[in-house]
């Protein structure tokens, strides 16, 4: 439900649409965000696992975002518009005690 209240936050989500678009928040520092700006995102599941797995992470939340880009020599955000395929919903810490 969360997930079909946030597609119908945006208005270019028209009722036909068949992927929706939302907005999003990857956080990273600026050398890498540049990067990325130039070449676009890649797939780096092979040298870094993540904490919930392989992939590129995004989050429809700024405030949630905090703690993972902040801890960067030069905290950055990207603001992307994705098509999502299969969104998995995190809504715990990786780093808090009894977590996934």
């Amino acid at each position: 439900q969360y997930f079909t209240s946030l597609v119908a936050r945006f208005d270019w989500n028209i009722d036909d649409l068949l992927v929706p678009i939302i907005a999003t928040i990857h956080g990273t520092d600026m050398e890498i965000a540049t990067k990325i700006c130039e070449t676009g995102f890649m797939a780096i599941c092979t040298i870094d696992t993540g904490f919930y797995g392989k992939g590129i992470y995004f989050s429809s939340s700024a405030r949630y975002m905090v703690p993972y880009y902040m801890t960067r020599d030069n905290p950055t955000i990207i603001i992307s518009l994705v098509a999502p395929g299969n969104p998995y919903p995190v809504t715990e810490h990786p780093k808090k005690a009894k977590n996934l």
